[in-house]
């Protein structure tokens, strides 16, 4: 990839709910990354079933990461360092 990260695996069966499914995975650092439209998250159900999805995935061990489009479209080099980062960083539960 030009950003430089390792591909991830999409559409990743989230290991809390295997119903539900996180946009983008890299399961072996339990590094995921949603993308965030308003056509899915306008709704007051829908942030709340993100957070809730949120709360699920750190119980999990897992950390997600959600960007919007303007993240992608204005600052990508963001989205590749916070990435890169928590690709690079074990995660320290408390």
């Amino acid at each position: 990839l030009k950003a430089g990260l390792p591909t991830p695996q999409t559409e990743w069966p989230a290991p809390w709910d295997t119903q539900k499914r996180i946009d983008a995975a890299y399961p072996r650092s339990q590094v995921g990354i949603e993308w965030d439209s308003r056509q899915w998250h306008s709704r007051v159900e829908d942030f709340q079933r993100d957070r809730q999805r949120d709360r699920n995935a750190l119980l999990h061990g897992w950390r997600v990461f959600r960007f919007t489009w303007h993240d992608v479209t204005a600052r990508p080099h963001d989205v590749v360092d916070t990435i890169r980062t928590a690709l690079n960083r074990p995660f320290v539960a408390m």
